[in-house]
């Protein structure tokens, strides 16, 4: 169930994960696509475009 109130908006969000904690925590965990919808949503609109862009610069 999603609740609407007390949200980041999105915008914030994804700021925050240019900071170097969230990257520091985005390369030290290993991550899968979740299976429940929640976590799926955040997973694809956050987590998986920093993981992709990190492993384009590998290349």
């Amino acid at each position: 169930m999603f609740f609407i109130t007390n949200q980041f908006p999105l915008v914030v969000v994804k700021e925050m994960m240019k900071q170097s904690f969230f990257q520091d925590l985005l390369k030290r965990g290993k991550w899968k696509r979740p299976k429940d919808l929640q976590r799926i949503v955040v997973y694809d609109t956050l987590v998986e475009p920093h993981l992709q862009g990190r492993e384009q610069q590998q290349r």
